[in-house]
């Protein structure tokens, strides 16, 4: 079994959260979170609704709903379009889009800087151009905080800078004193206006160990309910990403949790579990729905459902899985529907690459109750490392090395 080791914490009582970490084994640890009556199983996936809508699945069909209760939406999208007030018309975030479960926004430090042209920032803010108007507009840590309040969002994040790759050392070093800066505006502001807001500090700093140990300081000193890390799987090889994970996971808050932003590969939520995190979020089982993929726990790792050589092909997605798709549909009907651009092959596909992504969590989450996490791993990565399809992505010479650091 794995070891069991209980930590609660109660950040305020007027902030109705509560973490507990029920049980380790090594790095990797089973939590509770607790938002108000809702109870989280960690580690965790969050799917991704972008602007209020998860593509492809309706909320309150209980198609999602049986499987997650907390997602993630963007407030930087949110403000642009349709802009808060349409939003507060409707009471809150959760009840415009029919969400019964929890929500927590980025503050869109991601979304801002993957603009590139265009943006300007300082320690005020920063700078750009509205993608869908062309109009320069101003956002600065404290509007942040103001527009994720009035969403009425269960956890929001601080505005952060999240640094460009290829990294450059001073960059890196700038964009993180601009960050610091922004967390003590953004907290400010939210003890002044919005004290029940939950926040959530992100840990930048690139591919330098230093700098993340900098940033990792700073965050914690501040005692938020949870701390997250930015700023990875943008652009920087996998072994880099894994080697700043795996070095800074020992240094965040045990009594925390721990959120790594943005990464979503199944290979990825099982290896970043191992090292000690507890929540993930990703476009990826929705967006490589809409291109044809589905995940499948086979060697085969995924099926590009757009080639032709399925229209033959009778079988179900998956004979594992139960979800809706596996349950009514062949492989061959939604290779056709995609084939012909019907909308529906990708709904098919965005639901069964969503019951996935649940089973797989539910899978690793046993794993670290029973003291098993390691057979799980190794087997996981063997079988993504020996797959020529996945290698051929990766890069022959990051294989070995990446076995090594993950073990």
């Amino acid at each position: 079994m794995g070891s069991s080791f209980i930590v609660t914490v109660i950040v305020c009582s007027a902030l109705m959260i509560e973490f507990k970490v029920l049980e380790t084994d090594g790095l990797a640890r089973v939590g509770e979170l607790k938002i108000e009556d809702t109870f989280i199983q960690t580690p965790v996936f969050m799917p991704v609704a972008t602007r209020g809508s998860l593509k492809g699945v309706p909320f309150g069909l209980n198609i999602l709903e049986k499987n997650y209760s907390l997602i993630l939406a963007n407030s930087w999208h949110l403000w642009l379009r349709p802009g808060v007030d349409v939003i507060q018309r409707h009471g809150s975030l959760h009840k415009f889009m029919n969400w019964q479960g929890k929500i927590l926004t980025d503050s869109g430090g991601f979304q801002v800087f993957s603009l590139g042209h265009g943006v300007t920032f300082n320690e005020e803010g920063v700078s750009f151009i509205n993608p869908y108007d062309s109009q320069r507009v101003f956002l600065t840590p404290e509007k942040s905080i103001e527009i994720q309040a009035k969403l009425k969002v269960d956890i929001a994040m601080a505005l952060d800078v999240c640094s460009a790759s290829p990294y450059d050392f001073q960059r890196c070093k700038s964009d993180l004193e601009v960050t610091n800066i922004w967390l003590l505006k953004a907290l400010d502001f939210k003890s002044k206006m919005y004290s029940e807001l939950n926040v959530f500090g992100i840990v930048q700093g690139g591919v330098f160990e230093d700098l993340r140990m900098r940033s990792i300081e700073f965050v914690r000193s501040h005692d938020l309910p949870g701390i997250a890390v930015g700023g990875l799987s943008v652009g920087e090889r996998k072994i880099d990403m894994y080697k700043i994970a795996k070095i800074i996971s020992s240094e965040l808050p045990v009594d925390k949790p721990r959120y790594i932003m943005g990464i979503g590969l199944p290979l990825d939520l099982v290896v970043l579990s191992y090292f000690g995190y507890d929540m993930f979020d990703c476009v990826l089982p929705t967006r490589a729905a809409r291109f044809g993929r589905a995940y499948v726990e086979t060697e085969e790792l995924w099926l590009n459902l757009k080639t032709s050589e399925y229209l033959n092909d009778d079988r179900v997605l998956d004979e594992n899985c139960e979800c809706f798709t596996c349950s009514n549909y062949t492989r061959a009907y939604i290779s056709h529907c995609l084939r012909v651009d019907e909308m529906v092959g990708g709904i098919l596909l965005t639901i069964h690459n969503l019951n996935y992504y649940s089973k797989l969590m539910k899978k690793i989450c046993n794993a670290i109750r029973t003291g098993s996490i390691k057979d799980l791993v190794t087997n996981f990565v063997h079988t993504w490392l020996r797959t020529p399809k996945f290698v051929s992505i990766l890069g022959e010479e990051q294989v070995g090395d990446l076995e090594c650091l993950i073990f």
